[in-house]
């Protein structure tokens, strides 16, 4: 029952981090990302319904792929659906602190 139950996911953390902006925000940061950077700081990972930081990190995932595919693939990229593009995501992340 706690696996199936279990709403903690580390990929999505791990991609959060970088959210974060570490120890300060950029100086030109408006109260809006700074408070963002802050919910990720402090985030547990944990995908519930009411966490605003699942909900940034939810986002950022919708926008990365097609940052990252439509310079290669153009209007074709809405098109591409890789199922392993989590386990991507967590992989790459680990690679850059490698």
């Amino acid at each position: 029952m706690a696996v199936q139950t279990d709403v903690y996911s580390e990929v999505d953390q791990e991609l959060g981090q970088p959210l974060c902006l570490r120890d300060r925000p950029h100086p030109g940061a408006d109260d809006r990302l700074k408070k963002a950077a802050d919910l990720m700081r402090s985030w547990d990972g944990r995908l519930t319904t009411d966490s605003a930081a699942a909900s940034i990190v939810t986002q950022a995932r919708r926008a990365l792929w097609p940052m990252i595919l439509e310079p290669k693939l153009g209007k074709e990229a809405s098109e591409y659906h890789w199922s392993e593009s989590d386990f991507a995501e967590g992989r790459d992340h680990h690679a850059r602190e490698s």
